[in-house]
């Protein structure tokens, strides 16, 4: 039945993809084809085709890329190279160096970093040209939104996931999946708050929860609209839902995540509150650094996780305090001899080679930290790259906060604020398929943003907003 399934979404991605397309034209159609396959479309589900597989996301992006080839040449205003393209592009060529240095692939094996990558990437370059272009793309969002924030408080509050109950987990098996080796765990039956915690069709509630919180600022620009008359009234109810789906979550990342996207559209669109807003996270970086260890303690009783008792690992001979929060922490100091050794391109994608203790405690194989797993991965290069790319997005994101008004410039506040809190709580989590094509969308969405601002202040092409 899952397999049915699999095949029924991506092959369905492919049609609809393709109707949307020709019913609305490159710019609607892509679109709206994006925002329905990002927000609904597991991104387990995937088909093998020869030397790769290709998950609906994939599908969808590569169909619009293709279908983009066939339109005549539109030499657009700011169009051009942006640092962010030049990262994406060195990623790629590393993981393609790594997989061939450590043996693991053919050397095809810039296909998989390529869909992996550039394909999101590429989506959101191109996504928008305009400030009315985002407009238009909220009636498609916010159906999709509400869709799977209601799915996540039905299933938070009823215990039940609906599509899992008919189809199972059939991507608990997909190693593949993982760069651990890991998919899943007892994590996915557990409750917080007195909920189920809720993932819906992705492979855990961390991953779902930083999925909604990225995504939040389109359903908060259409609460916007409609409070100005621009949208309907139930427009205004859909970030209170994906908020209430974020809570379903029990994700700590992702609740902090939606407060920093909140907390920059705020920033951009209320000026005289920036002074007192830029002190507060000073004085709050300050007290976190101050307070590290008793804001840890905080964290683990937020979701109980101190109610059992003390728990203890053992690493290297020595007793260590242990929970799911001081897990992060722990792994710097299971893995410190595999960072000294892995070297200018690490150990591969899968990571098989990199030496662990015997004795080794199991939690331990699960590296909940993406920039953990990226050193071990693709080794100093690697690690160095993205930190450059995620640079790169938020220069791209930063002039428009301080310089524009109107639609483009609050989402590029609630972009900045979903990508720099997702690159927050990947010190805490890996960077997993379910949320990384919408991270890497909205670094390449910065592009689009970046374009239109260049444009938008250029007198007699574009007025800013």
């Amino acid at each position: 039945m899952g397999q049915v399934a699999v095949y029924f979404v991506c092959v369905g991605t492919l049609v609809l993809t393709l109707y949307l397309l020709r019913a609305y034209g490159l710019g609607d159609g892509a679109r709206k084809a994006w925002l329905i396959v990002m927000i609904l479309a597991p991104s387990w589900m995937a088909v093998k085709v020869p030397l790769i597989a290709l998950d609906a996301r994939s599908i969808c992006a590569l169909t619009i890329l293709i279908w983009s080839l066939g339109q005549p040449y539109i030499s657009r205003p700011g169009n051009g190279w942006y640092m962010a393209d030049l990262f994406v592009i060195l990623i790629i060529v590393i993981v393609t160096v790594s997989q061939i240095l450590n043996k693991s692939v053919s050397p095809l094996a810039p296909l998989d970093p390529i869909r992996a990558y550039a394909l999101p990437y590429l989506v959101g370059r191109m996504f928008i040209y305009s400030a009315e272009d985002i407009v238009k793309c909220l009636p498609v969002a916010c159906v999709c939104l509400t869709a799977i924030s209601v799915y996540a408080i039905f299933e938070g509050v009823s215990g039940i996931n609906p599509m899992e109950s008919v189809i199972g987990r059939p991507w608990k098996d997909a190693e593949e999946h993982s760069a651990n080796g890991v998919v899943g765990g007892e994590e996915l039956d557990s409750r917080r708050f007195g909920l189920k915690r809720a993932y819906v069709g992705q492979t855990h509630p961390i991953y779902f929860g930083l999925t909604l919180a990225m995504l939040l600022p389109w359903a908060i620009e259409a609460a916007v609209q409609s409070f100005n008359r621009r949208g309907p009234w139930w427009w205004r109810l859909v970030p209170l839902l994906m908020l209430a789906g974020v809570v379903t979550t029990g994700s700590r990342a992702a609740q902090i995540c939606s407060l920093i996207v909140i907390y920059l559209m705020l920033f951009q669109a209320v000026p005289r509150l920036r002074p007192l807003m830029v002190l507060t996270v000073l004085f709050g970086g300050i007290g976190f650094y101050g307070m590290r260890d008793e804001l840890i303690e905080l964290l683990q009783d937020y979701v109980g996780e101190n109610k059992d008792g003390d728990a203890f690992v053992k690493i290297d001979g020595e007793l260590y305090e242990y929970s799911g929060t001081k897990h992060r922490d722990l792994l710097e100091i299971v893995y410190k001899d595999a960072k000294e050794t892995t070297g200018w391109f690490g150990y591969g994608t899968l990571i098989r080679k990199v030496p662990r203790d015997s004795d080794m405690d199991e939690r331990f194989v699960s590296i909940d930290n993406h920039y953990l797993v990226f050193l071990l991965q693709y080794g100093y290069v690697g690690v160095v790259a993205f930190f450059l790319l995620a640079g790169s997005v938020v220069w791209n994101l930063l002039p428009p906060i301080r310089g524009a008004v109107g639609p483009a410039a609050r989402m590029t506040a609630g972009t900045l604020g979903g990508v720099g809190g997702c690159l927050v709580a990947m010190r805490g989590v890996w960077f997993s398929p379910d949320f990384s094509g919408v991270w890497l969308f909205g670094a390449g969405f910065s592009v689009a943003l970046a374009r239109w601002f260049r444009v938008a202040r250029t007198p007699g092409v574009q007025s800013v907003g």
